[in-house]
């Protein structure tokens, strides 16, 4: 374990140059220290050179002030990278005739059970239609049977039974009152909105 103090004449100040440089690391007895090494004199001209444009940069990009930018992602041979492409594409390809498949299942589902019950509804009421008809029929023989029977009160028609009545003398025609003929209308205004 590594522990660093601050010197106590430092505290609350900045470290000047030299002390910076004279600041050590107080070690358990023991243990390793691993130093830090600074860059030298041929690491900064070697960057200076690089951002100068004299020195190109192994794996990475060059950015401002001598610094080197690593880049992670390496161009993929086209050969290796087409698989990833048939992937991706068979992937969404998949995804959207799955569900189209689950879309028109669904509205096959759907349109079978709604015309289950609207031909529940139909054989109802085709039932209902036969059995008014019945009722129908048994009413009109009812009641064909009800006329015929003797206690009704109903007869045949006779000539004998029906009810003449004479005819009313013919009236003289009278006419009625002249019928003017229509005046144009000759107003400048308007007749209406």
């Amino acid at each position: 374990m590594t522990v660093a103090f601050k010197r106590p004449e430092t505290v609350g100040q900045g470290l000047p140059k030299r002390a910076a440089a004279r600041s050590s690391v107080i070690t358990p007895p023991g243990s390793r220290v691993r130093k830090m090494r600074s860059p030298g004199k041929n690491a900064i001209a070697s960057m200076e050179g690089a951002a100068k444009g004299r020195e190109k940069p192994r794996g990475g990009v060059l950015q401002s002030g001598g610094i080197k930018k690593i880049t992670s992602a390496r161009q993929l041979p086209f050969w290796l990278g087409l698989p990833v492409r048939i992937a991706s594409v068979s992937t969404v390809v998949t995804f959207i005739f799955g569900g189209a498949v689950l879309a028109i299942y669904g509205t096959a589902v759907y349109s079978q059970q709604e015309w289950s019950q609207q031909y529940g509804k139909l054989e109802k009421l085709r039932r209902e239609e036969r059995q008014l008809i019945a009722r129908n029929e048994m009413l009109k023989k009812n009641s064909g049977d009800n006329a015929e029977a003797p206690e009704s009160g109903l007869e045949y028609p006779a000539s004998a039974n029906f009810v003449r009545l004479p005819a009313s003398p013919p009236r003289p025609f009278l006419p009625g009152p002249a019928v003017k003929a229509p005046q144009p209308f000759s107003s400048n205004q308007p007749l209406g909105y």
